[in-house]
């Protein structure tokens, strides 16, 4: 008695277990591509906030220092102290040094 087998196509069998391994690992980087993706828009997200913030703080500071050097503040401080405008200063002049190197 003859047992006739089927020709089985091993090369056929490697390609498909080839593209089906290639599909596994492309999912698994676009996985990964995501999960980056996702931390970095995280990140800009809370640079975004921190730089609000020192923004906040920097305009607080500038109104701080804009109230203390105020005209009529700094008038009535003179003032409380008992400074008074003296109307002709005299201004130290620094004197010409001399060049040792001639």
């Amino acid at each position: 008695m003859t047992i006739i087998q089927p020709h089985i196509a091993h090369h056929f069998n490697r390609v498909i277990a080839f593209l089906i391994i290639a599909l596994l690992g492309e999912a698994l980087m676009l996985v990964m591509f995501y999960n980056h993706f996702v931390n970095l828009q995280h990140a800009i997200t809370s640079g975004h906030e921190a730089l609000r913030t020192a923004q906040m703080e920097n305009a607080e500071l500038k109104d701080a220092i804009f109230t203390l050097l105020d005209t009529q503040h700094l008038r009535s401080l003179a003032e409380s102290k008992g400074f008074i405008e003296e109307r002709h200063p005299h201004y130290l002049e620094p004197q010409p040094q001399v060049s040792l190197a001639q």
